[in-house]
Parts: structure tokens; sequence; C-alpha cells
């Protein structure tokens, strides 16, 4: 006779998976944090730059100019979701972009597309359609934050960097706009590719469950159910060039708060290449939660020429509290401002009180 219990009963509880990728990718990411760690230190202890009390103001305002420096992306995802048919409101999709921000610092980064979708569940969207737009935009906004730093690079980064670089390269430094000419040039060509390359790429890294329910909501049988027009995208990458500019306008208020004389508004586009650059490796390097340690020494390699190792150091250090700080600030407002009023309780029923 067969089991009341069904075939579950006799099966033991599956054992939680250790596979040699996480392993690997644990210990990777540990000797990268280690490495960083120890640059860091040297440079710290080399340097003879005087303690300096912070000054907690500009921290604030760094915050702010992070935060604001997202909203060109909660933009573009949300006018995606719109283009393919979802009316998600502009404060709902700020609450799942914010929300799925603190996802990105488990390893993987899968968590993020997990949190945005669950979010915006409730506004109607498809989970499948807003993880997919979600890939999409991280893919847009981070490609753009290399394009940034290939741009800015050869005109911004110091001497001393460039001399480990191929001679092939010293061409691009002079004149100083043939760079961001060629990436221009580059990023607007490849628009109409990027459009059906965005969608597929994203298609492949979405998580599997999320690809299965596209497949059974879409009516066709074709395995991208996502389009995204050349005209968005190009709008899109306009938007993100405000998103690296912002976040160069964060790390510059960082540095000033470090030290008044930091803060030189000529070294701007040092600091919007030196953010995009760290921060778009950093992401792409999917066995760093948040590219903890990797953002972090592509900071210090990029500043510590221009700003001595100690105020490299501090200002990495003190960026990433600074993110991170802003992305919990910003996701527990938007949290409080989505839960109802309750009503009092020290009120009297209204009919009650005229009854008596």
């Amino acid at each position: 006779m067969r089991d009341a219990k069904g075939p579950s009963a006799t099966e033991p509880a599956a054992p939680s998976r250790v596979t040699i990728g996480r392993v690997l990718k644990w210990a990777l990411f540990l000797i990268v944090f280690a490495f960083v760690g120890q640059k860091a230190n040297e440079l710290w202890q080399a340097d003879d730059l005087s303690a300096s009390e912070i000054e907690v103001e500009w921290l604030m305002w760094a915050a702010a100019s992070y935060i604001v420096g997202w909203l060109p992306s909660v933009w573009f995802w949300r006018r995606m979701m719109i283009e393919l048919g979802d009316s998600p409101g502009f404060l709902p999709t700020t609450r799942a972009y914010f929300y799925g921000h603190l996802g990105k610092y488990v390893p993987g980064k899968a968590l993020s597309l997990v949190v945005r979708s669950s979010v915006l569940k409730s506004e109607g969207v498809p989970i499948a359609r807003s993880a997919i737009t979600a890939t999409i935009e991280t893919l847009g906004v981070m490609g753009i934050g290399l394009a940034v730093w290939l741009a800015l690079a050869p005109v911004t980064l110091p001497d001393e960097m460039w001399q480990s670089f191929p001679g092939w390269l010293q061409v691009l430094r002079e004149p100083w706009w043939i760079a961001p000419s060629i990436v221009a040039a580059a990023v607007v060509v490849a628009i109409p590719l990027s459009s059906k390359l965005l969608s597929l790429v994203a298609w492949k890294l979405t998580p599997g469950t999320f690809r299965n329910e596209a497949i059974q909501s879409e009516s066709s049988s074709g395995p991208q159910p996502i389009r995204i027009s050349k005209k968005l995208l190009l709008a899109g990458s306009a938007a993100f060039l405000a998103t690296w500019a912002l976040h160069g306008l964060s790390l510059g208020l960082t540095l000033k708060a470090i030290h008044g004389q930091f803060w030189q508004p000529t070294l701007w586009p040092l600091w919007s290449c030196a953010v995009a650059g760290a921060t778009s490796v950093g992401f792409f390097a999917l066995f760093a939660p948040g590219g903890l340690g990797i953002r972090e020494g592509l900071l210090i390699a990029t500043l510590q020429s221009t700003y001595g190792g100690r105020a490299a150091v501090a200002a990495a250090a003190l960026y990433r509290v600074v993110c991170f700080a802003s992305e919990l600030f910003a996701a527990g407002v938007l949290y409080l401002g989505s839960k109802p009023l309750r009503p009092s309780e020290d009120v009297p029923d209204s009919a009650g009180s005229d009854s008596a």
C-alpha cells in the first residue's frame, strides 16, 4: 500500500548545496579584499597627511547627491515598463528600486531583482517583466558607467597610471577630445544593436523561474518577450550620464568632508571617472557583494596620485559608508511613507457620541 504521506515522507531533506563555484567565489572575494586592505594600510602608513576632523555636513550633501543620482535610473526603469504596457507609479517604482539596492550586497546580486519584482507585483506589474526590465536597466547604467570611464580616463587619470598601460593607448590622450568622441560615437552607433543585445543578455541573466513565467504569460512563443525601443535606450543613455555626474559630485563632496583643500570643482571629471569605473567594474565582479573591495581598490588607485594615499584610502572607505547609509535611509523613508496612517484610538466614535 502506498504511504498516505506521499513519497516525500520517506525522502531525506535536501541538504544545502555547497558547490565548488560558491567556494571559489568566496575564496576570490576574500583574497581580493585582503589584498586591497593590505595596500590601503601601506598607503595610509606611508602618507604624512595630518589628521583632520571629518565635516559631517558635507557627508550629508554627498549622501543627497548619491540618492538623487539614482533617480534617472528609476525614470528609465519605469519608462520601460510603461512602454511594455504596465503603469507603475513613480513612487512605488522608486520604492522598489531602493529596496532592491540592498539586495546587491548578497553575492550574485540576483536578490535585487527578486526584491524589486516583489514590490511592484502589487502595482499589477508581472514579476517576470519587472525583473527583466530591472536587469536591462542595471546593465544599461553600468554599461554607460564603463563608457564614461573609457571617455574620461585619458584626460583625467594621472600620468603614473598611464605608464602602466600599453603604449598604443597613449594616442588617446592628445588631443583631449579624441577618447570622448570615439566613445560617444560608439555608444550612438551601438544603440540599434543594444536594443536587441540588452534584451538577450537580460533574458539570460534573469533567474530561470522569472523566465519561465515570462514565457507562460506571453501569447507569442518567442524566447525573448521584451523589446526596448532605440529611442528609449538613447534617452536612457543620456539619463545615465546625469547619474554618473551626480555620483562623481558625491565623491567630491566626500573628499571635501575629509579636508577642505580637496574641494576643487575642476576635478569633477576625475571624480565621475573614478566612481563610474570603480562602481561598474565592481558590479560585474559577481563574486564581490556590492563590489566590496573591488570598488575601493579602484577608487584608491585612481585618487592616490592626486590626493595622496591616506586621503584616497579615507575617501574610498567613507564613500562606501555614504552610499550604504544613503541606501538604508532612502529605503527606510520610502518604507515608512508607504505605511497607511492608523486612526487614533483616542478619538470617540461620532455615532456613539451623538446617541449619548
